[in-house]
């Protein structure tokens, strides 16, 4: 008996993970309407469909919602100086560039984009003294405030270029959006995101991680992450996240967000064009990727990346993914639940897309 396209789904993944040691479990969700397809897959001993897990960065997109709506109700503009928000306090000293001071320069828009030059609080090497991947693998259960994350930032890590003149995926610079979201709303992170996006989608299975947050998150559902041999999930590097991906949730739930801002429900036809529009810069860490507000695009390239495969969406840190397709109008979410593992997660997407540009084809 000839396979159904969802059959063929889940054996695709499901082969993939299984022939990968380094998968202990994973997440796929794919929805086509057209073709009538809506496949919610689960792999691993503890895992399960329906099961929540960490967003990791793919919560920048909640961030950049949530400043696209307040851009619709003339509260804030892209444009805008982040130090006629958040004050000299806290921005000065955050970018000086060849003994230039440029803190006052940065605007909204290139926090992000990206495009502040902000070093990065994860991922860059600081002055001196260790960074901060190695401060949170030796305390793994030490806090971080999102001001500590920026006074550590002002202290130990390097601007890379003038404010508008390049790309540098920084952490750094959407904690710093997240605090002028709540300086201007007057309230905390996590409230926003449940009044303005989880309540009004119904997300009933979507939190943010924050410390101020904890009644409401058990730590316990949520599927375990690895980073090596161990098991982090509990480490409060991901209760740390803040506005650059503090978010737990499952897929069903993140299904429900991404068509909202692609049918334009929480976010008018204009914002998601404003977080659409990709740098012309981009990062030899990020090869074959484009950065809008938010978002990321994966650029077509020759043979390699046809057009037609041309996704856009966003990546996390531990092979989480949510894209959209235009071509085929295919939705592809899930995660690998392991640090630094995004060719997995691009392998799976890439493969699951073939199949769908297949069934689509044999329609015409």
């Amino acid at each position: 008996m000839e396979q159904t396209l969802n059959e063929r789904i889940r054996d695709l993944f499901i082969s993939s993970v299984e022939k990968d040691s380094n998968v202990r479990n994973a997440f796929l969700l794919v929805s086509n309407d057209q073709l009538d397809v809506l496949v919610d897959l689960s792999y691993g001993s503890n895992s399960y469909v329906g099961q929540q897990y960490y967003l990791a960065s793919i919560g920048k997109v909640f961030t950049s919602v949530i400043i696209g709506q307040m851009v619709e109700k003339n509260l804030i503009g892209y444009e805008d100086k982040v130090i006629d928000i958040l004050g000299s306090e806290i921005v000065d000293g955050l970018h000086t560039y060849k003994g230039v001071n440029y803190a006052g320069e940065i605007t909204i828009r290139q926090l992000l984009n990206h495009a502040s030059g902000i070093g990065d609080y994860f991922s860059d090497k600081p002055k001196s003294g260790k960074p901060m991947l190695d401060k949170i693998l030796e305390s793994p259960y030490q806090h971080y405030s999102p001001m500590e994350i920026v006074d550590w930032t002002r202290m130990n890590i390097k601007s890379v270029f003038k404010p508008g003149k390049g790309f540098h995926y920084s952490d750094t610079g959407y904690h710093l959006v997240g605090l002028v979201i709540e300086r201007i709303l007057k309230m905390s992170l996590y409230e926003v995101m449940d009044k303005f996006i989880f309540t009004p989608l119904d997300m009933k299975d979507t939190y943010m991680t924050s410390f101020v947050n904890q009644e409401k998150f058990d730590e316990s559902k949520v599927c375990d992450v690895y980073w090596g041999e161990h098991n982090v999930k509990e480490y409060s590097i991901f209760k740390d996240d803040y506005a650059g991906g503090g978010i737990v949730t499952t897929s069903s739930d993140l299904l429900l967000f991404f068509k909202a801002i692609i049918n334009h429900q929480i976010i008018r036809e204009s914002t998601l064009i404003q977080m659409t529009r990709w740098s012309k810069y981009s990062s030899i860490k990020l090869i074959g990727i484009a950065y809008g507000l938010g978002l990321m695009n994966l650029k077509s390239t020759p043979v390699l990346f046809p057009k037609q495969y041309s996704s856009f969406g966003h990546i996390g840190s531990i092979g989480s993914f949510m894209f959209y397709n235009p071509t085929s109008k295919t939705y592809l979410i899930g995660s690998v639940n392991r640090f630094q593992y995004h060719r997995k997660s691009m392998n799976i997407m890439f493969n699951t897309l073939k199949v769908m540009m297949k069934a689509l084809n044999n329609q015409l």
